[in-house]
C-alpha cells in the first residue's frame, strides 16, 4: 500500500533508468526513491544527503541525474554565473547518480547518503545528462571541405553544360 511523506520543499522528480521515480527534497536535503510508482507495490526509501565527512550538506539540492551511458556530457546551469556548463565524462559506472548540491556539482552514493563534489565553485541549478551517441556531431574540417569540392564540381557541370546548350540554339 502506498505511504505518505510530506517533503516541505519538493523539487525535482526524476525517472532513473531503471523506471524508479525520485523527488529530491530540496529543503529537507532528502531524496526519496518511490519503486513501482502508483501501484499496489509500491515502496519508498528515504536517503539522507551528506557532505564526504559524514556532517549533513551544506546547500540545498537541486537535480538528480541518472547517466543513461558511460559516456557523454553534463550540462549544468550556473544561475549565479548566468552560464550552462557543459562536462565532458567518459568512464561513468552503470547505474552512477550524480547531484548538484548548494555551490557543487558531485556523485552521489546512494548507499550512504554522501555527495562528493566533482565540479565547484558555481551556483548549479538544472543539470542534465546526454550520451555521446545521442549527441549531434559537430562536422569536420575534412568533411567541410570535401563539401566545398563537390559544389564547386557541380558548380562547373552545370555552367559548362548551360553553355554547351546555348550554343546548340546558335
Amino acid at each position: 500500500m502506498p505511504t505518505s511523506v510530506t517533503f516541505t520543499d519538493p523539487d525535482s522528480l526524476k525517472l532513473t533508468t531503471t523506471g524508479v521515480l525520485v523527488l529530491t527534497g530540496e529543503a529537507d536535503q532528502k531524496i526519496a526513491f518511490i519503486t513501482n510508482p502508483g501501484t499496489a507495490s509500491q515502496s519508498e526509501t528515504f536517503l539522507s544527503l551528506l557532505a564526504p565527512s559524514g556532517a549533513p550538506i551544506t546547500g540545498n539540492p537541486d537535480d538528480t541525474i541518472f547517466p543513461n551511458a558511460s559516456d557523454g556530457y553534463f550540462f549544468i546551469a550556473d544561475t549565479g554565473g548566468n552560464t550552462v556548463y557543459r562536462i565532458t565524462a567518459t568512464g561513468l559506472a552503470p547505474g552512477s547518480v550524480y547531484i548538484d548540491v548548494g555551490d557543487e556539482f558531485g556523485i552521489l552514493d546512494t548507499t550512504t547518503g554522501i555527495v562528493t563534489p566533482i565540479f565547484t565553485g558555481v551556483s548549479p541549478h538544472g543539470a542534465d545528462f546526454v550520451a555521446f551517441s545521442q549527441s549531434v556531431p559537430e562536422p569536420g574540417t575534412l568533411s567541410l571541405i570535401l563539401a566545398g569540392i563537390l559544389l564547386f564540381g557541380a558548380f562547373f557541370t552545370v555552367k559548362r553544360r548551360m553553355s554547351s546548350l546555348s550554343c546548340r540554339i546558335c
